[in-house]
């Protein structure tokens, strides 16, 4: 009879366990490892925690999920690596938001983040390197960084490394952007839909994640037939407000072929934009219609509000940092590129051009 009571018992318990994989989405190997504290296995904090909340849920045992909880907890740490601009949100909202993200995902999970900005210099890079190789950091992002043989060398050092917003496809490491290219073609042809053939696109033909949306804006002229006019390129450098607004007044300004729209790199170089053709006593989108790119929080309160693509930003930075915690726990993993698919959000910067014609 006590044999069988122990057989009942032990039953009932692998039952539990296989109840707890269930609702924790993991092995029950994996469970067990974790309800048993197992030192030498490495478990993220974030399956730990998953296990844990399924076990109390699910009824297991108070005094043992007491136990799971303080085996649970880990102090970790990630450092960002930013650019002098992304401090700044009024110039950077696109990075900052991103920032949002990274930060909001590591205070869910009780991760500190630390913060260095990588300038564009020998000094800062150098620094950069000394951090990653005398750190016991569990991680590092990097944001926009376009300095390749930089990440070549931080990913010789170190197996925790993740990428957003920049590209390097020679590289082995995670990289998380928006989908420029498709975003873009969807940006043209809503702007072809609406009977615009002269396009002006402004842009900076440098940075490989910006020159994405103008190899895209000449695709998609091209399939239409519409001849790809390189005086149509407004090649502003550093894609933003003040560069935006120079250089298209100064375009305006000077003799210019025909276009009746825009299509912007980014929200901030539509603004700048904007501004330049309606100080030229021209009005958006009667005379000329604006399409930008991001969905920034400033794009609704513009006059008028303005059309855009839509990027998730923040989601970028939180699925960063998941990635990188994925790494952590298993360093021999393949490196997977993900792009996220952007969105057309409608406002009224856009006409169509038979009815102003």
């Amino acid at each position: 009879m006590e044999k069988g009571q122990r057989t009942d018992k032990a039953s009932r318990r692998r039952v539990q366990q296989r109840e707890i994989a269930a609702a924790a989405g993991v092995s029950i190997s994996t469970v067990s490892r974790v309800l048993n504290n197992v030192g030498n296995v490495t478990i993220s904090h974030d399956v730990k925690e998953r296990v844990r909340r399924a076990a109390i849920h699910l009824g297991y045992p108070v005094e043992q999920t007491e136990q799971l909880e303080q085996s649970t907890y880990k102090a970790e740490h990630i450092v960002l690596f930013i650019n002098p601009v992304t401090q700044n949100a009024s110039r950077d909202p696109f990075s900052s938001d991103i920032m949002a993200g990274v930060e909001t995902e590591c205070r869910q999970r009780s991760i500190h983040v630390s913060h260095i900005i990588l300038e564009a210099s020998a000094a800062s890079t150098a620094f950069a390197l000394e951090q990653i190789i005398d750190s016991d950091n569990d991680g590092f992002i990097f944001l926009g960084t376009d300095n390749g043989p930089l990440l070549e060398q931080v990913c010789a050092l170190h197996d925790t490394v993740v990428l957003i917003n920049a590209e390097h496809e020679d590289l082995p490491i995670d990289t998380f952007l928006p989908d420029n290219d498709r975003g873009a073609r969807s940006a043209v042809r809503y702007l072809l839909q609406h009977g615009h053939r002269k396009i002006l696109h402004a842009t900076d033909l440098l940075r490989p994640t910006i020159r994405r949306r103008h190899d895209a804006y000449r695709a998609v002229l091209e399939a239409a037939n519409i001849p790809y006019e390189p005086d149509l390129v407004l090649n502003i450098g550093e894609v933003g407000l003040d560069t935006a607004y120079t250089h298209m007044k100064a375009f305006l300004a000077g003799p210019h072929p025909a276009f009746t729209a825009v299509f912007a790199a980014n929200d901030a170089t539509a603004i700048g934009i904007v501004r330049a053709i309606q100080e030229a006593g021209l009005s958006v989108p009667q005379d000329i219609s604006v399409i930008g790119f991001d969905d920034s929080a400033f794009a609704a309160f513009l006059q008028p509000p303005l059309t855009t693509m839509r990027v998730e930003r923040e989601e970028l930075g939180r699925l960063a940092v998941r990635r990188l915690l994925e790494r952590k726990q298993e360093p021999g993993l393949t490196p997977i590129r993900v792009e996220l698919r952007s969105r057309l959000i409608e406002r009224q910067s856009v006409a169509i051009l038979s009815s102003i014609q």
